[in-house]
């Protein structure tokens, strides 16, 4: 066991990476916790064929190495007291640069407010219209954004995290649907989205916030789901919605690997319908 550390040596405990990188929360203010993808997911299922964090910038040598060292962190006995000290750092302000020009458009009405400056220019490099600006970001944390709760131990130390820092929001999306998670739907500043395509899509409770992924918008609409493409904010704040589904589109080079007859197929029918 890790012995509890004083005040005065706070300075002595491991530091976890957060990622201000991603440009899809980043935009939005929202920083992330990862874990390498697929090693930490016990409750994949059909979805491992396409999951986004098997690819892109998520298998640069350093990412990995940042996912890898926050595996290990995970598992230490004073997990809860690491991430603490680390999250008093948040909120902070941060300089985003190389944004591209549309995307102020998909920024959630609700974060506009923590944008400090904005300034719209053109890129020397390509000529397309980008945009440089001063955000607050932190006050909202994805918990993975690669990777997943791999154990119930694991859980039950973010249910900690989440309870000691009420000043800010924590959500994240979940296959680990065969792990009792009740205590941490119970926190008003944690939304728990369960992701249709796991091993356990049975235990889903379609009254619930969950996630389903689309081949297309017009499937999305049709199902009647809150699009949360654009803002993972719109996600984090499901559960002040009347419809509990967060609707996402399968894109890139993982489209061809969706298989929309098979994704969600287990999913309670007698909950009624998502």
């Amino acid at each position: 066991m890790h012995a509890i550390r004083t005040e005065t040596d706070q300075s002595k405990l491991p530091i976890p990476h957060f990622s201000e990188g991603n440009s899809k929360l980043n935009k939005d203010g929202i920083i992330s916790f990862s874990l390498p993808a697929g090693h930490s997911c016990p409750g994949k299922g059909e979805c491992f064929n396409y999951c986004y964090a098997r690819g892109g910038r998520q298998q640069f040598n350093n990412v990995q190495s940042n996912y890898d060292n926050n595996w290990g962190l995970s598992e230490r006995d004073d997990f809860v007291e690491v991430m603490n000290n680390a999250l008093r750092a948040y909120p902070t302000t941060k300089k985003i640069t190389g944004m591209p020009a549309e995307w102020m458009d998909k920024i959630h009405p609700d974060r506009k407010k923590n944008i400090i400056n904005s300034q719209q220019y053109t890129d020397k490099k390509d000529g397309k219209e980008k945009i440089k600006m001063t955000t607050r970001m932190g006050d909202v944390v994805r918990v993975h954004d690669s990777g997943d709760f791999h154990s119930q131990d694991y859980a039950d130390k973010w249910h900690q995290i989440a309870k000691s820092n009420p000043d800010k929001h924590f959500y994240a999306y979940t296959k680990a649907n065969h792990l009792n998670l009740d205590h941490i739907h119970s926190l008003p500043n944690f939304t728990l989205i369960h992701s249709v395509g796991s091993n356990a899509d049975e235990k889903i409770d379609p009254s619930k916030p969950h996630a389903k992924i689309y081949p297309d918008m017009e499937s999305l609409k049709a199902d009647g789901a809150v699009h949360a493409d654009d803002s993972d904010y719109t996600a984090a704040m499901i559960h002040k919605s009347k419809k509990p589904t967060v609707g996402l589109v399968v894109h890139g080079a993982k489209k061809g690997a969706f298989d929309e007859t098979a994704h969600g197929a287990k999913l309670k029918k007698s909950q009624g319908s998502y």
